[in-house]
């Protein structure tokens, strides 16, 4: 079925989201037709808004804090990891993992985007020790 056609019989058209026929009004706001229905593009932007929301909540950090930053975060994984084997706890050690996200202000970097991705990956190689490629 092609989601762009029109049925012309009770005036009704097919949703490109969720393939329903729906009466001509679903696909109109603000005297503007879209190809998707009223509640499809609600449920979009919604969808879209609690995304955004989530990617907010990461801490934005100066290109300069971000080696003192991650070295913080690898002491509390480090830290973590020795107080379960001080107690013995040899059940959970394996599942010890590393997850960080932040947001970094790059605006004072210069040169290119590589040459920008370039200097963060030598500022985390130097925090990992790690030789990234």
């Amino acid at each position: 079925m092609n989601p762009f056609a029109t049925i012309d019989d009770n005036n009704k058209k097919s949703c490109s989201g969720c393939d329903k026929i729906l009466p001509i009004e679903s696909f109109i706001i603000n005297k503007k037709t879209y190809q998707t229905c009223n509640i499809c593009r609600a449920q979009n932007k919604l969808y879209k808004q609690n995304t955004n929301n989530e990617q907010s909540f990461d801490t934005l950090i100066d290109i300069h804090e971000l080696i003192d930053v991650i070295s913080q975060e690898f002491d509390t994984v480090e830290n973590s990891v020795n107080n379960k084997v001080q107690s013995n706890n040899k059940e959970n050690q394996d599942d010890v993992t590393f997850t960080f996200s932040c947001s970094v202000n790059i605006n004072e970097l210069e040169g290119s985007s590589k040459e920008q991705a370039s200097h963060i990956i030598e500022i985390i190689s130097d925090v990992d020790e790690y030789k990234w490629m």
